[in-house]
């Protein structure tokens, strides 16, 4: 497959986090606290409110609302390149925030061991439960179940009220990511660890065990059909497994050299994207590697496909790389 490459110089040693709206613009939330937009390549806008690095962002599924958390401690609402609102209320760093499938509510989750849940600019909810800090959000498809991912070793179901609706326990060590299969009904909820494993959780309970990675899972993610779960492994690993929607072993991709960061299969389902502390991003199409993403500068971290599918891109230091994919 053949790309196009651009880079934008956002700092010497400075890192982001990406988000692309389903209308088109790229924010990219950087470790100074500022936030960059972005339409078709050309800076639109710079939002400051953060004092701190940004850490998570998330536009509202209508692309009208971008929210930004930051280790700040605080939670910022963006509309049309103005602030709308500052959230108010943790007391230790945003790992993230993640919008409601219905865009009404907004989840938040911290170092202070707490998950929020506000509607506009209002703290409807804060709940508490975990003994670690809380790294990880993912809302059911429905809207109606909240899963907590935490330090703590435990994961955490939620209502949409914000009243606690099981623990599960089944991991050792710290969790990575938590993630709903995308099927609207679905009870099905993949993990990761730093225990090395993966394990399928349905309603509630523990449903399969995935194991084979050789060190910490950071990447997770549910191809958009819900047909293949994706799992890529640390340092001493540094593989992506595919599994079936039953935990069932499928494949394994081998060509990083390095930890495996981040996983995001684009909008189209056709291609799976990852991102390595090698400093690269390659892609993925029917099990096999068909590009090589190179020229940023110290680990590849975040990623984010354009909507469209065309373009891809992902967080260095000092420089973020958009790829235009030039397909046949």
């Amino acid at each position: 497959m053949e790309t196009k490459s651009e880079f934008i110089d956002i700092g010497k040693n400075v890192t982001a986090v990406l988000s692309w709206s389903p209308k088109g613009i790229l924010a990219v939330g950087l470790s100074t606290g500022a936030i960059q937009l972005y339409e078709s390549g050309a800076l639109i806008g710079t939002l400051e409110q953060h004092s701190k690095p940004v850490s998570s962002m998330a536009w509202d599924p209508k692309g009208n609302i971008l929210a930004t958390g930051a280790r700040d401690n605080t939670i910022a609402l963006w509309k049309e390149g103005a602030e709308k609102a500052t959230l108010k209320g943790h007391k230790g760093p945003i790992y993230q925030v993640a919008w409601s499938p219905d865009s009404e509510l907004l989840a938040s989750c911290s170092g202070d061991r707490s998950i929020r849940l506000w509607r506009d600019n209002d703290s409807l909810s804060t709940m508490t439960g975990h003994t670690g800090a809380v790294t990880s959000l993912s809302w059911s498809p429905n809207g109606e179940l909240l899963a907590s991912g935490s330090a703590d070793s435990t994961i955490r179901l939620w209502k949409r009220n914000g009243t606690e609706e099981a623990v599960l326990k089944g991991h050792e060590k710290a969790l990575a990511r938590v993630e709903w299969h995308p099927e609207i009904d679905s009870q099905l909820l993949a993990s990761s660890a730093y225990d090395y494993k993966v394990r399928l959780w349905r309603e509630g309970k523990e449903y399969a065990l995935l194991e084979g990675h050789k060190d910490r899972v950071f990447g997770l993610t549910w191809s958009h059909d819900g047909k293949t779960l994706a799992s890529g492994g640390g340092f001493k690993d540094a593989e992506i497994r595919l599994w079936s929607h039953n935990g069932d072993p499928a494949e394994v991709l081998k060509g990083h050299t390095s930890s495996i960061y981040q996983l995001g299969w684009r909008f189209q389902g056709d291609i799976l994207a990852s991102s390595s502390f090698d400093s690269t991003v390659r892609l993925w199409r029917d099990n096999k590697e068909v590009a090589v993403l190179e020229g940023l500068m110290g680990p590849a971290l975040d990623i984010a496909w354009s909507p469209d599918g065309q373009f891809i891109a992902c967080a260095g230091t000092g420089s973020v790389g958009i790829w235009n994919l030039q397909e046949e």
